[in-house]
C-alpha cells in the first residue's frame, strides 16, 4: 500500500508569554528548535544564563533570549508530523525535500518511538542547497512517529509511505 502526504511550507511557531528571570526571557517550549526568529531577524545562538543581546538558547523545556521579547514578534521553527505510522510493518519512507528560499536550509526528521512521543529514537539532518532537492530512502518499524523540523519555513515536504497492514 502506497501513502502520501505533502507538507507545502513548514510554518514556525509564535512565541508568547514570556517571564522575566535574572535578566533574561523564557517562554516554555518542549522541543529544542533549530532557530529563533526575532521580527524576521535570526537571533544567534548563546548561553543560557550568559546570554548577549541578539542571543537565544534552550534550556529545561525553555527558550530563552536576552533582549526584552514583549515589543517583538517572536517566532522559533517546530516539528511537523509526516506520519504515524501504527500497524503497519514492511515500511519504506520517500522523502523528497524542495528549498524554495533563497539560502541553504537544515532539517531534522525526528523518528520517534509512536508510544513515546517527543522520545527521538533517531534524528536525521539533511542540509538542502538553494538549488538542488534532496531524496531521502529510510526503512522504518511498526508503530514509528515521523516528524520535520527546518530553519527556514519555505521548505516544501512530499513523503511517501510503503507499507504492509500488520
Amino acid at each position: 500500500m502506497l501513502e502520501n502526504k505533502t507538507l507545502s511550507s513548514l510554518p514556525f511557531a509564535t512565541l508568547s508569554g514570556w517571564t522575566e528571570d535574572s535578566g533574561e526571557y523564557w517562554v516554555s517550549k518542549e522541543i529544542n528548535p533549530l532557530n529563533v526568529i526575532d521580527d524576521d531577524v535570526e537571533l544567534t545562538r548563546g548561553t543560557v544564563g550568559s546570554l548577549a543581546a541578539g542571543e537565544w538558547g534552550f534550556a529545561d523545556g525553555k527558550i530563552y533570549v536576552k533582549d526584552d521579547p514583549t515589543a517583538s514578534v517572536m517566532k522559533c521553527s517546530e516539528p511537523h508530523l509526516l506520519s504515524n505510522i501504527i500497524g503497519k510493518d514492511i515500511i519504506a519512507l520517500a522523502l523528497h525535500l524542495a528549498n524554495t528560499d533563497d539560502a541553504d536550509a537544515n532539517v531534522v526528521l525526528i523518528i520517534s518511538d509512536g508510544f513515546s512521543v517527543n522520545k527521538a529514537i533517531q534524528l536525521l539532518t539533511l542540509e538542502i542547497t538553494s538549488s538542488p532537492d534532496v531524496v531521502k530512502a529510510i526503512v522504518l518499524n511498526s508503530f514509528d512517529r515521523v516528524e520535520i523540523m527546518s530553519n527556514k519555513e519555505n521548505v516544501n515536504a512530499l513523503m511517501s509511505v510503503s507499507y504492509t497492514e500488520v
